[in-house]
C-alpha cells in the first residue's frame, strides 16, 4: 500500500491556531458564565457520562 506523510505549511498551521484559539476563548467564556449552580449540574452530569463510558463492557449498570 501507499503511504501520504501530510506537514502542515505555516499558513495552515497559523490558521488552525488561529481557529482553535478563538474557539478556545469562546468555550472559556461560557464555561466562566455559568453560576456555580449550573456549574455543579454539569459537572454532575459529566462525571456520570464519564461513569457510563467507563462501565460498558464490565457488566455494570447505570
Amino acid at each position: 500500500r501507499r503511504a501520504l506523510i501530510l506537514r502542515p505549511t505555516e499558513h495552515s498551521d497559523g490558521e488552525v491556531r488561529a481557529t482553535l484559539s478563538d474557539m478556545h476563548a469562546r468555550m472559556i467564556a461560557v464555561a466562566e458564565s455559568l453560576s456555580d449552580d449550573e456549574a455543579e449540574v454539569v459537572a454532575s452530569f459529566l462525571r456520570r457520562m464519564r461513569d457510563a463510558v467507563d462501565g460498558i463492557g464490565d457488566g455494570s449498570s447505570i
